[in-house]
């Protein structure tokens, strides 16, 4: 937290005037050589001096400054005038009357040279203008001091000065090296514990904070009397906290307060301690603490920290309707404090720790439409756009996402980003724009198991859009490198189906049967024996693919799934292998226990297998129970015909062929077989006429 700045203690005003300046007056008076103060009669001289000084004493400094001016007017040869004209500066140093305060030392250094006041006085010049804020004229005085006399016994006051007068100008190295100056030269000053105070202060400006926490250790170990020593255990105990240095802090910190209780910032050393507490983890002292400033009911400058801080600890011991409570509480009484938005933030995260989503994500959205300059901006974007996803709300996800990539300038932000809209516009169905977020993940370096998933996620990208080149090199990739077990069977399952969309049978054989033989991905068993037996029979591994297509017919009879269509394949294996009769005893079953789209085509074959067999009118019976059958079935009809005209052409019975062939030409609309049926007809026609 930022404390009230305890610089406000450096009031030099706590400096008294360190020379023997009352001693000197004292002695003046009881030694005078003009009267006993005991005496019955003063003279008048003395009378005016005397309660001159006295006024002066009391505080009295119109009176005295009204007393001084009367001695020196009625007294031009009066022999303390050089100590009037020093008192009546001081009375109006005193004042705050600065520049006649200047005049007054100047008149006596210009009228009483040879006076031992006169190195007060040019000190007290360079004061006055220091007090004046007028710091370059005050540094001059101060130089001409040391010029004059550089070894007096005032020279560390007066380097004390020049120092805070580089301070106050800003000029810190030159502050430093003045400080640093006096330490080395008058290690006994009585200015000493001020100056390694400042030097604290300097050093923890630049940064440099082991220098800093150096010289406020100083204070508080070689001048434990000094009035400075709570505020430099106070500063040291920041500093230590800065480092993360929390248990050497935390023994500063019980000290000061056990030691110091009149300490003006007494309250925020008890913050600090809370805090510290916060660090090392111990949540409940930390709460113990924090909860002490909300019950003294007094009103501190950083309570909203206290509430704050609160918030923070319920949530790091997963205490989360407290830290909601607090930092809901901190939101609503200072509505203008700087980490108003990460206390807001800090609710989504509890509501998020809850699983309260939708919560959470009204949390987030006030704070992306309140505080959209907020450092918890995209933050807050990245972990609703997270929300989204997760719902299933991809289009919600994805514009949060697009949003944070126009607005983020973090790399490693940015590819966390990339990653999720391609997830998005993956489960959106747009792969081609999915794969482009996903190659600027891949292209980032990221750790193995991020590519190894986004390597994934493309591959299937690629399968969706057709491409099935570059998806088989996602994938072996994927395969090749190894270490990763995880999605093994989906990616072995995808890398087979490419290998067989592009026709590359040999390859989908071998990924299929690992799979098959691992006994893996069952939800895919029948689709991939469905694929084996197609691949070995584009193979012409015939009885491989009859045996398949069997395992299959078995497999779905005992699930009890309709497998008559690849009883239809089996029969079909059958009878381009040439076994007709055991072809022609599956097309049977099939015509007869198929549903009708796949009845009719085993109707169609059973006529083709009677024919391979020779006997063409049971062929024929075949075709006319596909025209009578299936009248729906047009393409099957059409083929009928054709197949009926070119057996009553084998026959002989050309006009029945003829008649045929014309259902094909009336009917069809496929070129083909209307090319095909008219040049038989032709060539009937051709016949008919040479016959004749």
């Amino acid at each position: 937290m930022r404390l009230v700045d305890s610089a406000i203690l450096r009031n030099k005003e706590q400096i008294k005037h360190r020379f023997p300046l009352f001693l000197f007056i004292f002695l003046t008076i009881f030694l005078s050589s003009h009267t006993s103060i005991y005496g019955k009669t003063l003279s008048q001289e003395f009378q005016i001096y005397s309660f001159g000084i006295k006024a002066y004493n009391d505080k009295l400094y119109d009176l005295a400054i009204k007393e001084f001016e009367k001695y020196l007017e009625k007294f031009p040869k009066g022999k303390k005038r050089d100590l009037v004209r020093f008192f009546l500066a001081e009375s109006f140093f005193s004042k705050e009357d600065y520049q006649r305060a200047v005049k007054n030392y100047k008149r006596l250094i210009k009228d009483y040279p040879e006076s031992p006041l006169v190195n007060n006085s040019l000190l007290m010049i360079g004061k006055s203008y220091f007090k004046d804020q007028r710091y370059s004229l005050a540094i001059d005085e101060f130089d001409n001091f040391l010029s004059r006399w550089p070894n007096n016994q005032l020279s560390s006051e007066v380097l004390y000065w020049k120092g805070e007068s580089y301070f106050n100008l800003k000029e810190y190295e030159k502050a430093i090296a003045v400080y640093e100056r006096l330490a080395t030269e008058y290690p006994k000053s009585q200015y000493l514990d001020y100056t390694y105070y400042s030097l604290g202060i300097l050093y923890e400006k630049k940064g440099q904070l082991e220098r800093s926490l150096e010289n406020y250790q100083k204070v508080y170990k070689d001048f434990p009397k000094s009035s400075l020593v709570p505020d430099c255990i106070f500063r040291a105990s920041k500093i230590l906290f800065k480092q993360k240095r929390f248990e050497e802090a935390m023994i500063n910190l019980q000290f000061l307060i056990s030691q110091y209780t009149d300490f003006n910032l007494l309250g925020e050393a008890k913050f600090q301690l809370g805090e510290s507490f916060f660090h090392i983890g111990n949540y409940d002292k930390a709460i113990e603490i924090y909860l002490g400033f909300l019950n003294e009911n007094s009103d501190y400058p950083f309570l909203s920290k206290v509430l704050y801080g609160l918030g923070w600890s319920y949530y790091k011991k997963r205490e989360y309707d407290l830290a909601i409570e607090y930092f809901k509480k901190m939101i609503r009484l200072y509505p203008k404090d700087k980490d108003l938005d990460r206390a807001m933030y800090m609710v989504a995260k509890a509501y998020l720790s809850q699983e309260k989503d939708d919560m959470a994500i009204k949390e987030l959205t006030r704070i992306i439409k309140k505080h959209p300059k907020s450092a918890w901006y995209e933050e807050s974007l990245l972990n609703r756009g997270l929300i989204y996803y997760k719902k299933g709300f991809y289009s919600e996800s994805l514009k949060d996402y697009q949003n944070i990539v126009t607005l983020s300038k973090n790399r490693e932000v940015k590819s966390i980003v990339y990653y999720i809209i391609g997830e998005d516009l993956f489960h959106k169905g747009d792969y081609k724009a999915a794969i482009g977020y996903y190659s600027e993940v891949i292209h980032s370096d990221r750790g193995k198991d991020e590519t190894y998933d986004i390597l994934y996620k493309r591959g299937i990208s690629f399968y969706k859009i057709r491409d099935y080149e570059k998806a088989i090199q996602d994938l072996e990739r994927l395969i090749k490198e190894g270490e990763h077990q995880k999605n093994k069977d989906d990616i072995s399952f995808i890398l087979g189906q490419s290998y067989f969309k592009l026709e590359r049978f040999r390859e989908a054989l071998q990924i299929y049967k690992e799979i098959v033989d691992n006994h893996s991905l069952k939800e895919n068993r029948g689709l991939i024996l469905y694929n084996m037996s197609v691949c070995y029979e584009e193979l012409g591994m015939w009885d491989n693919a009859i045996d398949n297509y069997g395992k299959i017919v078995e497999e779905a009879k005992g699930e009890g799934i309709d497998s008559w269509e690849m009883s239809l394949r089996l029969g079909l294996l059958n009878y381009k292998k040439g076994d007709i009769p055991k072809a022609m005893e599956i097309f049977k079953e099939v015509s007869i226990m198929g549903k009708k789209d796949i009845a009719v085509e085993a109707h169609y074959w059973l006529a083709e297998s009677y024919h391979n067999q020779g006997d063409l009118d049971k062929s024929m019976e075949e075709f006319d129970k596909i025209i009578r059958l299936y009248p729906s079935y047009i393409t099957w009809i059409e083929l009928s015909f054709m197949r009926k005209g070119m057996i009553y052409q084998e026959k002989g019975r050309l006009k029945e062929a003829l008649m045929a062939y014309r259902e094909v030409t009336d009917r069809s609309k496929d070129t083909q077989l209307v090319k095909d049926a008219k040049e038989y007809m032709r060539e009937i026609e051709a016949l008919v006429q040479k016959s004749q």
